[in-house]
């Protein structure tokens, strides 16, 4: 029992820093360039020990792929709705739900611009992201946005007043069912709908800001990132 348990100790401990020399890695070098004999020589050991825990530089990005996932989908939850978040000076919490997992995902795009752009970037050549692995952790953060509109009764009223409901073709109409259907989540397709426009907002507002396409005055000034990404789903934030 002794002698397995430590086999996976050390296991563990060599996928644990397998991954995070992937991460250096993807942050150095970028995905395309990824190369399994690389982190071999950084670990100090032959090629052939590493592939017997990765056994190819697919399986290491959709470990990176997981791991980046999951990182920001637990930074999103903790913001939504763990009772430490911050509050104002009456104990309430500051901040719609809605602003709230917008900032998150943004204070975790700065402080992991290699992962974000992994998972919302440009797609890495010759890799195709195995779906049974990666849509359940791919799909928590729009899940919980859809559940964070959904829940709010004065939502589905912003967000109808919002759109032309004559633009929205029965195929969309479709499309919108099947995904709420696909995410557990129970929710109207206007409502449906306003997710699509706040994930589209905040994940085209985060990406610009990171490359550099908003200039250069949110890099040094924190607080006009934030005020341009809030602006950005104000139109979906239910007034208080």
């Amino acid at each position: 029992m002794t002698a397995r348990r430590s086999r996976a100790e050390n296991r563990a401990e060599m996928e644990a820093r397998i991954l995070q020399l992937g991460r250096e890695h993807l942050a150095r070098h970028g995905a395309a360039a990824l190369s399994l004999r690389a982190i071999a020589r950084d670990l100090g050991v032959a090629s052939s020990a590493v592939y017997r825990y990765v056994d190819s530089r697919d399986a290491l990005l959709t470990l990176l792929l997981v791991d980046a996932y999951t990182s920001l989908a637990d930074a999103v939850d903790h913001a939504v709705v763990q009772e430490d978040a911050p509050s104002d000076e009456a104990g309430l919490i500051e901040g719609a739900p809605l602003e709230r997992l917008a900032l998150a995902m943004r204070d975790w795009a700065i402080a992991h611009p290699a992962q974000w752009g992994l998972v919302y970037g440009a797609p890495v050549p010759g890799y195709r992201a195995p779906a049974e692995r990666t849509t359940g952790p791919g799909t928590r953060v729009m899940r919980r946005l859809l559940e964070v509109i959904a829940a709010d009764p004065s939502a589905e009223a912003a967000a109808s007043s919002a759109q032309n409901p004559d633009v929205r073709p029965a195929e969309y109409e479709a499309f919108l069912a099947a995904s709420a259907e696909e995410l557990g989540v129970e929710a109207t397709p206007v409502q449906a709908a306003a997710a699509v426009r706040a994930w589209s907002a905040i994940v085209g507002t985060i990406s610009m800001e990171l490359h550099g396409q908003l200039g250069p005055e949110p890099a040094a000034s924190p607080a006009l990132g934030r005020a341009i990404l809030l602006d950005a789903v104000a139109a979906l934030t239910p007034e208080r």
